[in-house]
Parts: structure tokens; C-alpha cells; sequence
């Protein structure tokens, strides 16, 4: 090696940019580029322009952050939810989608053997997307599976909802897109605060966050790439939402003054109805209207379900009034069920389950109306119990029933 190239690779970068200098000062040297006025206005102007984008985002972020951290903990809270049958419960839902979703045959076979895994599997998900979107950790990967979720609701809670702009869900999964591809821009996360965030970037990341720094702008997103620093946030994500998910399983019954064990041993949720009792209840549902053995109304519904036990007492006119309905289990199905008095006299039973995702609806005295407490749907039972506002246009299932006005007997009869 010549002296010439040792006094090379001995040269500092400093030399280097005096040497650059001396270069470019030669005749005939390509000069470097000064940036005019303009130039450098639009280049101070640019971080800005990007911060305001980045804040834009912040509504958002918070928004759909705050509600899958609340969505994932009410689930695991609600002792209803995490059975397997019942109304509230995920198997309940898991049946109703079978008849509603496209997804039916992945319900089926993925879904309904496995209930109470698949609905676990859920929260700790939506709970793990909160904690992400919010703190910024894996940010777009969180806010992809935030989409994935809503994408699935969509397909199988919301399907059934017409027309679709009805539905929360498309909306929640257009959302979690935009986050998805915006990131958060490097603002309001909290990769500041972690001993790994500045040892586990490579060179190039140290030198673009330096560079970003240096001219104002915006940190690069931290969750690009399959690096240490990315498995490390995966499992400070995961263990968050362990620790949340097991403090909502164990405090959420004591905080709600309610028994998990209690609960899953009745046949209804919060309100709801339970055993073929003829005590007064304050849920119930409206069937078929009857006042004889045939319907008076040529706007009720039809009979409920075949195999029906014909002649089933199920109550009595003593203890029926109109802000009162009787509640009892229909034999054949199980399902939670009610009959109840109307203003014009009328007798009418009807099946407690809601035709959109399972749940039981309540009897509201103030509207005399049937409004589900899940997602809203409302059921008039004086036109047989049609869908008059929320995510489902069909009806509630009605059931026939008899009043015997010698003794009072309210019966169930077969169709």
C-alpha cells in the first residue's frame, strides 16, 4: 500500500469535508446546491404540515383505542358472557350467527365446539389492540388486527343489519385502516420512556431518528420491521393485557354486586327471566296474541316452534298485569320466554331471545316496548313483536298461547 492511500484511511471525516470543499472550488467542479428562499420555506414548513397530520389522527386513535380496551375488559367482566348457552352468552351468539353470517360454516366448525375459548381469545385480542393503539407500541400491527376484529363482527354480529351504514362495525374496521396505513407518526407514544427503544435500533434508524430530530420533524414509527425491539413490545403488550384481563375476571363480578357462579346457573342475564315461574318479572317478551285458543289478530305472528307441550301452564291471569309480564321457559327450545298483558286485553307470549346476537330482551313499562340491552333492538308487542328500531328487521319468535277465563289459566299450546 502506497504512503499516498495509508494518509487516506488515516484521513478524519472532517479532512474528508475539507477536501470536498476544495474540490468543488476547482474550475469547471460541480458546485453544490444552495436552496433558494422558497426552497427552505417549504422545507420548514414540511414537519409542520406533517405534525398537523399526525394530531389529526390523535380523535381517532383514541377513540377506537379507549373502546376495544373497554369492549375486551366488559366482556371478560360480564360473567354471561363466557358460557357456552344462555342468553348474553358467546354460545348464544355463535348460534344466532349460524343462521345470519356468511361466515356460518366457520362458525360451525371453528367456533361453536369451542365457545368460551373463542370469546376469551377475543377480549384478551380487543384488549392487547387497546393497549397498542393507545401507547403506540406495535401501532400498526395492533391497528391491523383491530381491523381484522371489526371486519369479523361485521361479518357475523352486524351482517344482519339492513341497511349497513345501521351497523357499528364497517365503520370501526374503515377506522382501524386509517390508522393502519397513517401510523402514528412517531407522536403522543411512549417508546421515549423504554430502555430498549434507542439500543435496539440498527445504525440507519439511529441515524434517521437523529436526522428527524434535528430538523424538526416527527420520529419514524418504532414498530417497522421484525427486530428485538419489536418482540420486546409484543410481549409488553401481551403481559398488560393478562394482567388487565385477569383483574376484570376477578373484579368485575365484585364490582357489579353479582355471583359468576350465580349467573351461570340462571337462565337469563341482567333482568332477564328464569324457570317456568308465574312470579311478576321485569323481562319479558311478546308471542303470539291470543285471547282463545285462536288468534284474535289477523297481525300477530304465527305459532311458535313444532312439539310444543300442549296445554303447558305457564302462569295465570292473577298474577298478569300490564307493566308486569309472567316469565317461564319454553319447553321445547329452553329458551327464556315471557307472556304478557296489553292494553286492550290481550294475552301474548314470546320467545326472550333477540333475533340479532342472542341476547335477552327487557320489557321497558315507561314504552311498553321490548328493548334488547346488548345492541339496542326494540320489538313493539302489540303489532307481534316486530323489529321497530336497532340492527335486526325480524321479529321475535312467538308462541301460542290459551287463557282458560273460568280458572285464568294462561297455557302454552302446540301449533
Amino acid at each position: 500500500m502506497s504512503q499516498r492511500d495509508r494518509a487516506q484511511r488515516r484521513r478524519s471525516p472532517r479532512d474528508a469535508e475539507y477536501v470536498a470543499r476544495d474540490r468543488s472550488s476547482r474550475p469547471g467542479a460541480p458546485q453544490e446546491h444552495t436552496p433558494s428562499a422558497d426552497e427552505g420555506k417549504a422545507w420548514i414548513e414540511a414537519p409542520s404540515r406533517q405534525g398537523v397530520s399526525g394530531i389529526a389522527l390523535v380523535p381517532l386513535r383514541i377513540f377506537l383505542g379507549v373502546t376495544f380496551l373497554y369492549a375486551g375488559l366488559d366482556k371478560l367482566v360480564d360473567p354471561a358472557f363466557l358460557r357456552d348457552a344462555g342468553p348474553g352468552s358467546i354460545g348464544a351468539q355463535m348460534a344466532a350467527f349460524v343462521h345470519t353470517s356468511p361466515l356460518a360454516p366457520l362458525v360451525i366448525v371453528f367456533g361453536q365446539p369451542f365457545p368460551i375459548a373463542v370469546g376469551a381469545g377475543i377480549a384478551l385480542l380487543e384488549i392487547a389492540v387497546g393497549i397498542g393503539t393507545l401507547t403506540g407500541l406495535l401501532f400498526r400491527a395492533c391497528a391491523a388486527a383491530g381491523a381484522a376484529l371489526a371486519i369479523l363482527f361485521w361479518l357475523t354480529a352486524s351482517w344482519a343489519i339492513k341497511p349497513y351504514y345501521y351497523g357499528p362495525d364497517l365503520p370501526f374496521a374503515i377506522g382501524w385502516i386509517t390508522l393502519a396505513l397513517a401510523g402514528t407518526g412517531g407522536m403522543f407514544t411512549v417508546h421515549a420512556w423504554l430502555p430498549w427503544s434507542g439500543s435496539a435500533a440498527t445504525p440507519h434508524e439511529q441515524r434517521q431518528r437523529r436526522l428527524a430530530a434535528a430538523r424538526g420533524r416527527p420520529m419514524p414509527d418504532a414498530d417497522d420491521g421484525v427486530t428485538r425491539r419489536a418482540v420486546l413490545e409484543a410481549g409488553l403488550i401481551g403481559a398488560t393485557a393478562l394482567v388487565l384481563a385477569s383483574l376484570g375476571a376477578v373484579v368485575g363480578p365484585i364490582v357489579r354486586g353479582r355471583d359468576a357462579s350465580a349467573v351461570g346457573s340462571s337462565s337469563g342475564t341482567s333482568g332477564g327471566l328464569s324457570g317456568a315461574s308465574a312470579a311478576p318479572v321485569t323481562t319479558a317478551d311478546a308471542g303470539t296474541a291470543v285471547t282463545t285458543p285462536a288468534p284474535t289478530s289477523s297481525a300477530v305472528a304465527p305459532a311458535g316452534p313444532t312439539g310444543q307441550t300442549a296445554g303447558t301452564p305457564i302462569g295465570s291471569l292473577t298474577h298478569l298485569r300490564p307493566d308486569r309480564p309472567i316469565g317461564f321457559t319454553d319447553p321445547t327450545t329452553g329458551d327464556p320466554s315471557a307472556v304478557l298483558l296489553l292494553p286492550n286485553g290481550k294475552v301474548v307470549a314470546y320467545d326472550l331471545t333477540c333475533t340479532h346476537a342472542g341476547c335477552t330482551v327487557e320489557y321497558d313499562p315507561s314504552s311498553g316496548l321490548l328493548i334488547c340491552p346488548c345492541h339496542g333492538a326494540t320489538f313493539d308487542p302489540t303489532h307481534g313483536a316486530r323489529a321497530i328500531a336497532g340492527p335486526t328487521d325480524q321479529p321475535l319468535a312467538a308462541l301460542s298461547v290459551h287463557v282458560d277465563r273460568t280458572t285464568g289459566q294462561i297455557s302454552l299450546t302446540s301449533s
